[in-house]
Formats: C-alpha cells, structure tokens, sequence
C-alpha cells in the first residue's frame, strides 16, 4: 500500500508539473525561424517547404494559407483584421489537418509578436499555446 501511494504521489506531482508548464512567451526558437509554421503545445504542426507547398492570402477575406498541392497538408488562418505592427491583436479563426483529421480553433486571440519586411508574422496566443507563422504577400 504504500508503494502505490508512492506511486501516485509521484504521477500526480508529474501531472502538476505537465499543467503548470504553459508559458506566457512563445518559443524564442519560433521567432528566430523564418519558417512559416503552425505549433501548439510545443508541439510542430506543419512547416512549409518551398519546394512542396503553396502559399495564399486573400487581403478582402484576411485569409492566410499554408499548403500542399493537394490540400492534403495545411493551416489556413482567417483573422478579423490584417497585422499591421508588433504588439496588435487580431482575432481569428485557425484550421489545420492533421493524422486525426481536421481541427478547427475559433475566436483565438493572437497577439503579433514581430514582423518583418518580407510579409513575415509571427502571432501568439498563450491560453492556447498556439504559435503560427503567415506571410502577408503583396
């Protein structure tokens, strides 16, 4: 009996530590990369690869996509307004595939964390845990 309660005392402290472990800064590793890319909970998602993946937006719909020619592998951000400076927050809607199918996250709210002169924005949303690069193309 006591072994188990050792046990369970190291599981559940092991749980605390898993659930406390959010933090309210994206990854410096995700605002170094020039990569367009999609993570949540520390986890990546889909990276875009120039030789295999498109890119679209659409100024009227503040649509953002990332995607392979067959729109088998993306994420498409739809936001309410466009970024325009670090430190804005936009609303939006994220949808990506994935092994278990489509998931679909709404409402989020984003902040910008930087942007750069090639179209490049890098958002956050730290109840989520979501960091999610696009490109504004001009």
């Amino acid at each position: 009996m006591k072994r188990a309660l050792e046990i369970l005392s190291v599981l559940l402290l092991a749980a605390l530590e898993q659930g406390c472990s959010h933090t309210a800064e994206p990854d410096e590793a995700f605002l170094a990369s020039n990569d367009l890319c999609l993570i949540e909970k520390g986890h990546s998602i889909h990276v875009y690869d120039p030789i295999g993946c498109q890119l679209g937006f659409s100024r009227t719909k503040k649509e953002f996509r990332v995607h392979d020619d067959k729109m088998s592998d993306y994420y498409v951000l739809t936001l309410n307004k466009i970024p325009v400076s670090a430190g804005d927050k936009v609303k939006g809607t994220l949808r990506w595939s994935g092994p278990s199918g489509v998931t679909t996250r709404q409402d989020v709210v984003f902040t910008v964390e930087k942007m750069d002169g090639e179209g490049r924005v890098w958002l956050w949303n730290s109840g989520k845990q979501i960091a999610v690069s696009v490109r504004i193309l001009y």
